[in-house]
């Protein structure tokens, strides 16, 4: 989507933070429309994936990108009455698999990230998943 590429591109560019954007843009997101709250998980992962890769190319810090998502997702989560486990893993996950996609590097800084605690919440991986979709989408 080009308003969040955009978005992201112009918050590094003035050197704004980027964490504020990034949990604003997942935000509006969901409160933008039913159809949105409806698709939750799909919008998870679609929206994170995006962000991701978007703040690094944007070249954001992504431990700030993706403590960014968390905090947004845990937001959203409890705003929509979502099982904040679940929509956590989600997104975890999906930003694992973005990270994949940007390099070792990224994708070993992010899973350092989700290795911390947010606000009482662990983020539990699907690592099963993550296996067969690299085998599936990138082999």
């Amino acid at each position: 989507m080009p308003i969040i590429k955009v978005s992201i591109e112009n918050a590094v560019e003035h050197g704004c933070d980027v964490g504020v954007v990034i949990k604003g843009i997942i935000l509006g997101a969901f409160r933008s429309s039913d159809t949105v709250r409806q698709e939750a998980h799909k919008t998870i992962d679609h929206l994170v994936q995006l962000i991701l890769k978007d703040s690094v190319n944007a070249g954001a810090d992504p431990e700030v990108a993706v403590q960014a998502i968390i905090k947004g997702v845990i937001e959203i989560a409890r705003e929509e009455r979502l099982n904040e486990e679940e929509a956590l893993s989600e997104a975890g996950t999906s930003v694992v698999l973005a990270a994949y996609t940007l390099g070792s590097d990224v994708e070993s800084k992010v899973r350092e990230v989700l290795s911390n605690d947010f606000a009482g919440h662990k983020v539990e991986l699907k690592e099963e998943y993550l296996k067969k979709q690299k085998t599936e989408r990138f082999s």
